[in-house]
Protein backbone atom coordinates (compact mmCIF):
# COMPACT_ATOMS: atom_id res chain seq x y z
CA UNK A 1 0.00 0.00 0.00
CA UNK A 2 1.50 3.04 -0.91
CA UNK A 3 0.94 6.16 0.72
CA UNK A 4 3.61 8.36 0.38
CA UNK A 5 3.14 11.77 0.63
CA UNK A 6 -0.81 12.40 2.09
CA UNK A 7 -0.64 13.81 5.06
CA UNK A 8 -2.03 10.77 6.85
CA UNK A 9 -0.62 12.24 10.21
CA UNK A 10 -1.33 9.83 13.56
CA UNK A 11 -4.91 9.54 13.01
CA UNK A 12 -4.37 8.00 9.55
CA UNK A 13 -1.51 5.53 10.89
CA UNK A 14 -3.83 4.82 14.01
CA UNK A 15 -6.42 3.62 10.78
CA UNK A 16 -4.28 1.44 9.52
CA UNK A 17 -2.60 0.26 12.49
CA UNK A 18 -6.34 -1.68 12.39
CA UNK A 19 -5.54 -3.83 9.50
CA UNK A 20 -3.43 -5.81 12.17
CA UNK A 21 -7.20 -7.78 12.77
CA UNK A 22 -7.47 -9.20 9.10
CA UNK A 23 -7.31 -13.09 9.91
CA UNK A 24 -5.33 -13.94 6.88
CA UNK A 25 -2.68 -10.87 6.71
CA UNK A 26 0.79 -12.89 5.87
CA UNK A 27 2.60 -10.32 4.09
CA UNK A 28 2.40 -6.48 4.39
CA UNK A 29 3.97 -3.02 2.93
CA UNK A 30 3.29 -0.03 3.92
CA UNK A 31 5.35 2.65 2.48
CA UNK A 32 4.23 6.19 4.82
CA UNK A 33 7.20 8.41 3.39
CA UNK A 34 6.72 12.17 4.05
CA UNK A 35 3.00 11.76 5.93
CA UNK A 36 3.92 13.95 8.88
CA UNK A 37 3.68 10.90 10.98
CA UNK A 38 4.14 11.54 14.99
CA UNK A 39 5.60 9.21 17.48
CA UNK A 40 2.14 8.54 18.59
CA UNK A 41 1.38 7.86 14.96
CA UNK A 42 4.52 4.99 15.05
CA UNK A 43 3.67 3.81 18.29
CA UNK A 44 -0.04 2.90 16.58
CA UNK A 45 1.58 1.45 13.69
CA UNK A 46 3.78 -1.11 16.10
CA UNK A 47 0.76 -2.49 17.41
CA UNK A 48 1.02 -5.05 14.32
CA UNK A 49 3.19 -7.01 16.55
CA UNK A 50 0.09 -8.46 17.39
CA UNK A 51 -1.00 -9.74 14.16
CA UNK A 52 -1.24 -13.03 14.55
CA UNK A 53 -0.58 -14.21 10.54
CA UNK A 54 1.58 -11.52 9.86
CA UNK A 55 5.00 -12.81 8.89
CA UNK A 56 5.91 -10.13 6.25
CA UNK A 57 6.30 -6.60 7.14
CA UNK A 58 8.03 -3.99 5.02
CA UNK A 59 7.08 -0.82 6.69
CA UNK A 60 8.75 3.01 5.04
CA UNK A 61 8.43 5.87 7.92
CA UNK A 62 11.44 7.89 5.97
CA UNK A 63 11.11 11.54 6.24
CA UNK A 64 8.22 11.57 9.36
CA UNK A 65 9.54 12.26 12.67
CA UNK A 66 9.80 8.82 14.28
CA UNK A 67 11.07 10.35 17.40
CA UNK A 68 12.58 8.45 20.98
CA UNK A 69 9.41 6.86 21.90
CA UNK A 70 8.56 5.98 17.97
CA UNK A 71 11.65 3.75 17.69
CA UNK A 72 11.03 1.99 21.38
CA UNK A 73 7.49 1.23 20.23
CA UNK A 74 9.08 -0.31 16.91
CA UNK A 75 11.74 -2.41 18.40
CA UNK A 76 8.36 -3.78 20.12
CA UNK A 77 7.98 -5.42 17.16
CA UNK A 78 10.33 -7.89 18.66
CA UNK A 79 7.03 -9.63 20.27
CA UNK A 80 5.74 -10.86 17.25
CA UNK A 81 5.46 -14.40 17.83
CA UNK A 82 5.04 -15.16 13.96
CA UNK A 83 7.82 -11.89 12.26
CA UNK A 84 9.92 -13.70 10.42
CA UNK A 85 10.98 -11.37 7.92
CA UNK A 86 11.07 -7.09 8.89
CA UNK A 87 12.54 -4.06 7.03
CA UNK A 88 11.75 -0.77 8.80
CA UNK A 89 12.86 1.84 6.34
CA UNK A 90 14.03 4.86 8.75
CA UNK A 91 15.21 7.30 6.91
CA UNK A 92 15.78 10.56 7.92
CA UNK A 93 13.81 10.17 10.55
CA UNK A 94 15.20 12.31 13.40
CA UNK A 95 16.91 8.72 15.12
CA UNK A 96 19.68 9.01 17.10
CA UNK A 97 22.27 6.62 19.28
CA UNK A 98 19.28 5.78 21.64
CA UNK A 99 16.71 5.00 19.09
CA UNK A 100 19.61 2.53 17.76
CA UNK A 101 20.46 0.94 20.67
CA UNK A 102 16.29 0.41 21.03
CA UNK A 103 16.18 -1.50 17.62
CA UNK A 104 19.11 -3.76 18.80
CA UNK A 105 16.19 -5.52 20.72
CA UNK A 106 15.02 -6.82 17.56
CA UNK A 107 17.66 -9.10 17.83
CA UNK A 108 15.33 -11.02 20.53
CA UNK A 109 12.87 -11.60 18.16
CA UNK A 110 11.87 -15.24 18.63
CA UNK A 111 11.04 -16.22 14.72
CA UNK A 112 12.89 -12.85 12.60
CA UNK A 113 14.89 -14.17 10.22
CA UNK A 114 15.55 -11.60 8.14
CA UNK A 115 16.05 -8.09 8.96
CA UNK A 116 16.20 -4.74 6.86
CA UNK A 117 16.85 -1.70 8.77
CA UNK A 118 17.21 2.24 6.28
CA UNK A 119 18.88 4.23 8.85
CA UNK A 120 20.49 7.01 6.24
CA UNK A 121 20.10 10.38 7.49
CA UNK A 122 20.39 10.07 11.28
CA UNK A 123 22.87 10.41 13.34
CA UNK A 124 23.36 7.48 15.13
CA UNK A 125 26.76 7.94 16.00
CA UNK A 126 29.35 5.32 17.33
CA UNK A 127 27.83 4.13 20.13
CA UNK A 128 24.35 3.44 18.14
CA UNK A 129 26.75 1.58 15.53
CA UNK A 130 27.68 0.02 18.26
CA UNK A 131 24.55 -1.21 19.79
CA UNK A 132 23.41 -2.73 15.81
CA UNK A 133 26.23 -4.59 15.95
CA UNK A 134 24.46 -7.00 17.87
CA UNK A 135 22.07 -7.77 15.51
Amino acid sequence: LDLRRNGLGPHGAAALATLRALPRLQVLHLDLRNNALTPAGVEALAALHTASTLGTLNLDLGSNHVGSSGVEALAGLRQSAVLHTLRLGLESTGIRSSGAQALGQLRDAPRLQTLVLDLGGNWIGDNGANALTSL
